[in-house]
């Protein structure tokens, strides 16, 4: 029985109360602590550590909300949390890292410069443009807006060929009617978007995977496929792939370019990322301007701005693909909202869309750098950019299990099997931007990096 434990805070930068539940967490997992020891009165650890008494009591209390310790009326505080189980997760702790969004603004704007813009921002109310029907593929002042957007990535867009989607999900929704029918085959990078393989399910498109590696999908892999499925499409996300975040490199787009040049596959690329790179000009060329008369090119401003902005650019091939895309579009849709277009071509057009996109790399730094350190030795390396890592998981633990004991200490993951084509690999895709707060991340970190140090793959009986 234990009762002189003092943990070591004095390199902790975070708030004491929190270092304190953090020496905890980490004598528990190195075995310094075992399960029913007994703790230091609050008192007594106040006094030894020279803080308040309620600084202890808050740091009992996020031990508590862990599942770490437990009190017991009249014999005093103790280790409930044993290296081989997950702990008990409290209802207020619930964390979702399953949906993949951008961060918070809360902490990254800190002196509400960005919000305050929002607050302040004045659209004018047009009847023309807001209570009429537009045309499908958007008006020719949405579609410059999407233009000038776009020429970070694509320069010369013509008018012409780019159409205002809404969403990202609806431009899929096009561009696969358009392309492929019922029992037709497109061909997929073995993890892919969940999205698109709903909408696949949904029309009655058959899914058949490219294989990847450290790179992403593999060049031989994909002729393989061409050759035997003849697709008719490759969907692939080539810089910072959901859900591995790997940037494919140029070597290997000008490959997957001439495979598709050969067979004569068009290409549908989801490009929805690269705004989060610190300068566009650091990320790679879109895959679409090597092979641009395959090309379908995507991106919406939901991953890099908010979700609630339903607004994505569809560029096409040549003119005569986008007006058979805006018959699709009519067909399905309609037409982007016009309030949203608008709000996203005022953004664009006033800066508020750079300065939130600003605003969100700095956060996604944060959360990276606080995710790198966590889980150190972890991860596989991939862009740091993103606002999601891929967790492979060690041989001990099955995807299942893993998920399980999270859900146990009130974390919510993506699991492997909503993104598999192919084989499903024992991994899971957390989202960064899910948790309000860095304090929040943080905590999820630490009980992601225990589990994998000290957890059995061996899940709970339900009886």
């Amino acid at each position: 029985m234990n009762t002189v434990w003092t943990p070591r805070v004095e390199k902790c930068d975070k708030p004491i109360y929190q270092c304190i539940a953090d020496a905890l967490a980490a004598d528990i997992a190195s075995g310094k602590l075992n399960r029913g020891d007994l703790l230091p009165p609050q008192r007594t650890l106040a006094r030894l550590l020279g803080v308040d008494f309620t600084t202890v009591t808050r740091a009992y209390k996020e031990a508590r909300q862990r599942g770490l310790i437990e009190a017991r009326v009249g014999q005093g505080t103790f280790v409930r949390f044993q290296r081989n189980t997950a702990p008990t997760p409290s209802v207020d702790a619930l964390i979702n890292m399953m949906v993949n969004s951008p961060p918070s603004l809360v902490e990254a704007d800190s002196d509400g410069h960005v919000r305050n813009r929002l607050t302040q921002s004045k659209v004018p109310f047009d009847a023309d443009t807001f209570m009429r029907y537009q045309p499908p593929a958007g008006t020719s002042r949405h579609r410059d807006a999407g233009a000038v957007w776009l020429a970070q990535r694509i320069k010369d867009v013509a008018a012409d060929r780019l159409l205002v989607c809404p969403g990202t999900q609806g431009a899929l929704l096009v561009v696969m009617t358009l392309l492929a029918g019922k029992d037709d085959v497109i061909c997929v990078e073995a993890l892919t978007y969940p999205g698109f393989i709903l909408l696949a399910r949904h029309l009655g498109i058959r899914l058949i995977p490219v294989e990847m590696d450290e790179h992403g999908a593999t060049p031989q892999s994909l002729a393989n496929v061409c050759e035997q499925h003849r697709p008719k499409a490759f969907y692939c996300m080539p810089t910072l792939h959901n859900p591995t975040a790997l940037s494919m490199p140029l070597k290997r787009r000008q490959a997957i370019a001439s495979v598709l040049r050969k067979f004569q596959i068009p290409l549908i690329e989801d490009d929805n990322y690269w705004p989060l790179f610190p300068d566009a000009v650091d990320a790679p060329a879109p895959l679409s301007t090597l092979v641009p008369e395959l090309a379908f090119y995507l991106t919406g401003l939901s991953k890099s701005l908010t979700p609630a902005m339903r607004i994505a650019y569809m560029v096409t091939p040549d003119r005569l693909a986008a007006e058979r895309a805006a018959v699709v579009l009519r067909a399905t849709a309609s037409m982007a909202s016009p309030l949203n277009a608008e709000l996203a071509t005022r953004w664009i057009e006033d800066g508020t869309a750079t300065a939130i996109l600003t605003t969100i790399r700095r956060e996604v730094a944060e959360r990276q750098s606080l995710t790198q350190h966590a889980l150190s030795g972890l991860l596989q390396a991939t862009d740091t950019c993103a606002f999601h890592v891929w967790l492979r998981l060690p041989a001990q633990w099955t995807r299942a299990a893993f998920a399980e004991q999270l859900r146990a200490s009130g974390i919510s993951v993506a699991l492997s099997d909503a993104f598999s084509v192919g084989p499903v690999p024992e991994a899971v895709r957390l989202s960064l931007g899910g948790p309000e707060t860095r304090l929040d991340l943080a905590h999820c970190l630490e009980r992601i990096a225990m589990l994998l140090k000290t957890g059995s793959s061996a899940s709970s009986v339900i009886v």
